[in-house]
């Protein structure tokens, strides 16, 4: 799975990303010192930017594109434009080690970060909004004591394993 995310200021997204998060940039166009697109890879799992076009300019960036086509990447740019990006998007990073990896972040100076916590489904994670407001959610899975549905004991769980083997069926 890849994700890519549309943002006003792709250079300031791909610095934040290799600088503060960690991620390594694999490709980058036009090239790396001023990107208009780029592929950012963390432990196999990659967050692609791209930088938004101005509804005035699809014309001359889709020259080859279909009318209905021009149409759509057109609405998409002007509803981008109109909007905040990131709101109501939340994208999971899985890290080996949320506590290890929250301790980058608090080196790297993440402004607002908060110390990682583990949830009732199953996850250790610690959320990051990037320059552009979109929510980034690093994990580990990690091993539940209990059934989430009934409160028998999971001695044997596998991290991320939330319910027992009476609690879910095939």
């Amino acid at each position: 799975l890849a994700v890519m995310l549309t943002c006003k200021d792709a250079k300031r997204q791909v610095n934040f990303y290799r600088e503060k998060l960690g991620f390594t940039l694999k490709e980058s166009w036009p090239d790396e010192s001023n990107p208009m697109w780029a592929n950012l890879v963390l432990d196999n799992q990659s967050i692609m930017v791209g930088a938004a076009c101005p509804p005035e300019q699809i014309d001359k960036m889709c020259h080859d594109a279909s009318p209905a086509e021009l149409a759509h990447h057109k609405k998409l740019a002007e509803d981008f434009q109109k909007n905040r990006p990131g709101i109501g998007v939340n994208v999971y990073v899985m890290v080996p080690d949320i506590d290890a990896y929250h301790g980058r972040l608090s080196k790297a100076g993440i402004q607002g970060l908060r110390a990682p916590k583990t949830q009732f489904y199953g996850l250790r994670d610690v959320p990051v909004t990037d320059p552009e407001g979109y929510n980034l959610v690093f994990y580990t899975p990690v091993a539940m004591s209990s059934c989430q549905s009934c409160g028998m004991p999971l001695t044997e769980a596998a991290p991320g394993q939330m319910y027992c083997q009476y609690c879910v069926d095939e």
